[in-house]
């Protein structure tokens, strides 16, 4: 998880436009995530009696700010590697704190022990890097509790479909899948080893399909747009990015008009 543009796509300057459309999947996700999560009776207990709890990969603060109302005695914080996502949720959540750090490097990290970690639709930027999970395993407290949900093996894959054929309709071969800046797609197997690898223990890795339909076409460029112009930038002019956008969202639409999200989801406890 290093700030690496050509790991982790460029997202300088997007916090606005993340913001503007993550309504589409993410929000969504994130409270269905955590609803499944809390579900889990391990993880119901550990939740309810944690005093500090940190949100990696907070991106515009939307879910870390959800998370201080859903847990009141808990001092809840935010941490993302994007200065410009952490200082637009600084702007939009004052009362909750925030912190731009690459934990995979050890840099302006919060200041722990955090009882829980939770992190959703982040984690398949960097994919099951040693690095990032050892940073994640430093903030918590022994025996503390590690969430995750991510795309995996296979997410999304009508929209990568649809971006190429865009490109392919504008003499463009865009392969997204050999792109650095694609997010990781690994299965649980991948996620489980390395979780296993980095000394979490009692490590817990399920899969849910998620099928969005889009029947609108702007419904379906937000979808998108709130995810897929950092891996596009460098690839392709950057004043063409929207208009690409564009078109793969009328081909999803027109190819009938769904987005299959395969979800990985997993508890699992620091070393004790």
């Amino acid at each position: 998880m290093g700030t690496d543009a050509k790991t982790q796509g460029d997202w300088s300057a997007m916090g606005d436009s993340y913001a503007a459309n993550r309504g589409t999947f993410q929000a969504a996700y994130a409270h269905a995530f955590w609803d499944r999560m809390r579900a889990r009776p391990n993880v119901a207990a550990a939740v309810d009696c944690a005093e500090r709890v940190v949100d990696v990969g907070c991106g515009t603060g939307e879910f870390t700010a959800a998370l201080a109302e859903l847990l009141p005695d808990a001092a809840v914080e935010g941490v993302d590697i994007s200065p410009d996502m952490v200082a637009r949720a600084r702007r939009s959540f004052p009362r909750v704190a925030f912190a731009a750090a690459d934990l995979a490097a050890n840099g302006d990290a919060p200041s722990g022990p955090f009882d829980v970690a939770t992190s959703t639709m982040m984690l398949h930027w960097p994919g099951p890097d040693a690095a990032l999970l050892a940073g994640v395993a430093a903030l918590l407290a022994p025996g503390g509790l590690f969430l995750g949900g991510l795309h995996g093996a296979g997410s999304c894959q009508e929209g990568v479909d649809a971006l190429e054929a865009a490109a392919a309709n504008r003499g463009r071969a865009l392969a997204l899948d050999a792109l650095p800046t694609m997010f990781r797609r690994d299965g649980p197997d991948a996620w489980r080893a390395a979780l296993d690898a980095a000394g979490f223990e009692a490590v817990d890795v399920r899969e849910e399909v998620i099928v969005t339909p889009y029947s609108d076409v702007d419904e379906a460029r937000r979808r998108l747009a709130a995810a897929w112009p950092p891996i596009l930038a460098g690839r392709v002019d950057d004043d063409e990015i929207a208009a690409l956008v564009d078109d793969a969202a009328a081909l999803l639409v027109n190819r009938g008009g769904a987005m299959t999200s395969h979800v990985l989801e997993f508890d699992a406890r620091a070393p004790s």
